[in-house]
């Protein structure tokens, strides 16, 4: 935080924030009476797509968007930045995000999560990892889309970790396409990586005056095109790697 303008900056974005979540979580009670599972889904999705584009619209956030996403379900696979890219990637497109199971105990932030769908893994759990496949499936099945990080961690700059195959063998196993992301931001310190802790993370964003995000959805790939999972996961990474340097390209050109 720098200086009174900052903390007062983030004071009331915090403030914002609180009665945002306590807004959601109201209707997330109601949301889904009578409703089927896949019904349920959509609801959940719209519900946490809203309160997206109004978490980040109270934080100042300025976000340049290329490209869409088309209807229909799919993966979206996107590099992994900060606790901000399921917000980003959900405020332009309904979908239920991927999540470390973590985030479901966070006061506050892990009620809202669970209430708006989205989907938990215990990364070193196998159990907790064929749970998911399973929730995946059906989520695609459904029609739904789901937003995967398959770097399986946050990564900093142009880099891109090696994705992990396996949401894409479902990709494959249901024909359902593959929609490569892209996520980059200015300055540079709202990655979130390495050692570094939520709160003082969150209150250094807070106070920023004028944080921006850039957001690319690529062309679909069609996954059965790829001989394995992990050719399709091979393919998605080198799509995400080119969209990511051309928005790092755009953030550095625009004032």
């Amino acid at each position: 935080m720098t200086g009174a303008p900052g903390a007062l900056r983030a004071a009331g974005r915090i403030s914002r924030i609180a009665a945002l979540a306590a807004a959601t979580l109201a209707r997330s009670a109601a949301a889904g009476r009578g409703a089927g599972r896949a019904e349920l889904a959509q609801q959940r999705a719209a519900l946490l797509a809203e309160a997206s584009r109004r978490a980040l619209r109270a934080h100042g956030l300025a976000i340049e968007v290329a490209g869409a996403v088309p209807p229909g379900p799919a993966l979206l696979a996107s590099n992994h930045r900060s606790y901000l890219d399921p917000l980003v990637v959900a405020a332009q497109a309904d979908c239920l995000p991927i999540s470390k199971a973590e985030l479901a105990a966070w006061p506050v932030f892990g009620t809202v999560a669970r209430r708006t769908g989205v989907l938990f893994v215990r990364r070193a759990d196998p159990n907790s990892r064929r749970e998911l496949l399973r929730a995946v499936a059906q989520a695609l099945a459904d029609g739904g889309r789901v937003l995967n990080f398959p770097e399986g961690t946050t990564s900093e700059g142009s880099t891109v970790l090696p994705y992990r195959r396996g949401l894409f063998g479902v990709a494959r196993d249901l024909g359902v396409p593959v929609i490569p992301v892209a996520i980059s931001y200015q300055p540079g310190e709202l990655a979130w990586t390495g050692a570094a802790t939520f709160l003082p993370h969150y209150l250094m964003f807070a106070a920023m005056a004028a944080p921006r995000a850039s957001v690319a959805f690529g062309d679909p790939i069609p996954s059965r095109l790829h001989p394995t999972a992990e050719a399709l996961a091979a393919a998605a990474r080198e799509r995400t790697l080119a969209l990511l340097e051309d928005r790092i390209r755009w953030l550095r050109k625009t004032p």
